[in-house]
């Protein structure tokens, strides 16, 4: 019998939501925090100013027991809110992500919730309507899921050097992650690009593991071919009047300075907007990820 999740009343951002990041962050009327550690560049993301788009948040109190249904039944409101409009990103914060429960890990146990929520309400074929996401650990206590949805053209896109995540096979869970590599969605006002949490994976097996230099080559080999794959370029939107928004994903503080030194002047625009932060990789021996988000205005 499933365990009741203790959901926190969901917040719906305003205009110009507020994304802010560090242990203990306090956010201004019409924010989130997100209480992972925070470790260089900007405290704050203001990625949707001004856009139009639904962005939500939803919290729920887990344990060992109730993971699965905590995921399943936050999906399932997040649905109910989204109806027939584009679900287009998702940030996945989950408690102590890599600790093993009952034989499997909290990633597991989420990414079963997180899967039949999305059946239960989109049928079988659900994988292609699924967002672009990432999930990264934090610390105990609450699950932490933002959403951002809106009216619009959505096509969700994968890597030529990847298997699609939801088509992984069963030794990463019963259920595989469902999320898409990547979306690309125009409104009436903007053109979006959102690339998920991408690490160095191919196929769809890690590689070198705890190697952080490898590690580092490859992520950016798999963000440059989504930003391909997204009609970006390789050079993810340096030019062509996009707004560039990274968040990258540290296991360990301690390698920010390595890390930007081997990204080199890649994100060296003075527009970009670059957070570092501190957080667990959802597999153990992946030590960094990074993710995009870029936007323009449409010339109607």
């Amino acid at each position: 019998m499933a365990v009741p999740a203790l959901l926190i009343p969901a917040v719906r951002l305003g205009s110009d939501p507020v994304f802010s990041y560090g242990v203990g962050a306090q956010s201004n009327e019409g924010g989130a925090t997100i209480g992972i550690p925070w470790v260089a560049g900007p405290r704050v993301e203001r990625l949707f100013a001004g856009s139009g788009l639904n962005v939500m948040v939803w919290k729920a109190v887990v344990n060992a027991e109730n993971i699965e249904q905590a995921s399943y039944e936050i999906y399932a409101a997040m649905l109910g809110e989204v109806r027939s409009a584009n679900l287009v990103r998702v940030w996945n914060y989950v408690p102590e992500i890599n600790r093993v429960e009952g034989g499997m890990e909290r990633y597991r146990s989420f990414s079963v919730g997180r899967s039949r929520a999305f059946e239960d309400r989109w049928g079988s074929g659900f994988e292609d309507r699924l967002p672009a996401a990432s999930a990264v650990g934090a610390p105990a206590g609450e699950l932490t899921v933002i959403a951002v949805w809106g009216e619009g053209v959505a096509v969700p896109l994968e890597n030529p050097a990847q298997v699609p995540a939801y088509r992984y096979p069963s030794e990463y869970g019963p259920r595989a992650p469902s999320f898409a590599r990547a979306t690309h969605f125009v409104t009436a006002t903007d053109e979006w690009v959102f690339i998920s949490g991408t690490a160095a994976v191919r196929g769809h097996a890690s590689m070198a593991p705890d190697n952080l230099a490898e590690q580092v080559g490859l992520t950016l080999d798999n963000l440059s071919l989504m930003g391909r794959q997204s009609g970006i370029g390789a050079d993810l939107g340096a030019t062509g009047g996009w707004r560039r928004g990274f968040k990258v994903y540290l296991k360990r503080a301690s390698d920010r300075a390595a890390v930007a030194a081997l990204i080199g002047d890649r994100w060296s625009g003075a527009a970009d907007h670059v957070v570092w932060v501190e957080a667990d990789i959802c597999r153990r021996e992946l030590v960094v990820e990074i993710e995009a988000t870029l936007r323009r205005p449409r010339s109607v």
